[in-house]
């Protein structure tokens, strides 16, 4: 008889365990000895890479079955990338930040750029202030133009101003004319200074018309002291006044008497004409109308005998006329260096 020894080859199991919860691993393989068990792929845990280990060691993708053997998936967070970007020139942009999935990354401010306000953005939608990281993620300064106010003040009253403008910073206005105000010469100032025409724009502004009141030009030129314009008196005529024969004239008792009573015991009343005012400088002659002796003469500044007088003008000085009536003058002073001659015709008591 003879005895055959009949070999029966051993199997092995091959069992696939993770630490991770709620991961469905591979169900075990039952092998051969010395067969060779390709693994399957690491199941797949978002934001976590997975890899095959045996006792600690990574086991690659296969094994030759030697004995049971325990495949553990074990997992490492991943980590990924912030970038932070713009469009916009010569903006230094915060560095990168690399962070492990599902972390929280707080932005950091927005790089300032005047006139401008930036906001962060991921894929053209505004992205806050923060973002949970899930993934690479690329973060845009994304800048708009700020916009300002120029608006058109004056302390005058009743003076229209131009409508305010809502400009973009950086933008050029030019101002419109200044309101016009008769007797006043406007111009556009911006705190205390001349604005000229037009400003660029870099933040609100309050642009304001200012007013100076114009020089009156229309004065008579300055004479000096003791000059006139007068014709010159002829000293060699020393013929007195040609006396007035008519009847002597009263004061009326109401100066705007308009009529003359005649008779008797009742003294003609003459009522004087209007002011009669002709321009001239420095001299004035009064001429009287009193009694037919008397009306229409004229005294010069050297016979003052008569009741009559000169009233020389220097400046805005008056000296008063030297009269027994109380003669009225008025001296209207023009330019402050100009004066004026007013002929008066009053009543004149003998």
């Amino acid at each position: 008889m003879t005895l055959y020894a009949k070999w029966t080859i051993k199997q092995y199991t091959v069992t696939y365990v993770t630490d991770m919860k709620d991961v469905k691993m591979p169900a075990a393989e039952t092998a051969d000895y010395g067969e060779t068990v390709t693994f399957p792929t690491v199941p797949a845990v978002e934001g976590y890479t997975g890899e095959w280990q045996i006792d600690g060691k990574p086991a690659g993708t296969s094994i030759v079955v030697k004995d049971n053997v325990t495949v553990k998936a074990v997992y490492t967070i991943q980590q990924y990338t912030v970038t932070y970007v713009t469009d916009m020139k010569d903006v230094d942009m915060p560095e990168p930040a690399t962070v492990d999935y599902g972390e929280t990354v707080e932005f950091p401010t927005v790089p300032i750029v005047e006139g401008y306000t930036g906001e962060w953005q991921i894929d053209g939608n505004p992205a806050g202030t923060s973002i949970v990281v899930k993934g690479d993620v690329t973060v845009k300064a994304v800048y708009t133009k700020q916009q300002y106010t120029v608006t058109y003040v004056t302390e005058m009253m009743g003076v229209d101003m131009p409508s305010a403008q809502t400009v973009s910073y950086g933008e050029t206005v030019t101002f419109p004319p200044v309101p016009t105000l008769e007797g006043y010469t406007g111009e556009w100032q911006i705190d205390g200074k001349p604005a000229g025409t037009s400003i660029v724009v870099k933040g609100d502004v309050t642009v304001t018309a200012v007013y100076t009141k114009q020089q009156d030009t229309g004065s008579s030129p300055p004479v000096s002291e003791g000059e006139s314009n007068d014709p010159p008196t002829d000293p060699s005529d020393d013929s007195p006044a040609e006396p007035s024969t008519g009847p002597s004239a009263e004061p009326s008792g109401d100066p705007t008497a308009d009529d003359t009573t005649v008779g008797s015991s009742t003294e003609p009343v003459l009522t004087p004409p209007p002011f009669v005012v002709t321009p001239a400088v420095w001299q004035t002659t009064v001429t009287c109308a009193a009694s037919s002796e008397t009306e229409g003469s004229e005294y010069p500044p050297e016979d003052m005998s008569s009741g009559a007088g000169v009233v020389e003008v220097t400046g805005k000085a008056l000296d008063k006329l030297d009269s027994p009536f109380g003669i009225a003058m008025l001296i209207i002073a023009y330019g402050g260096a100009a004066a004026a001659v007013f002929i008066i015709r009053k009543r004149l008591r003998k």
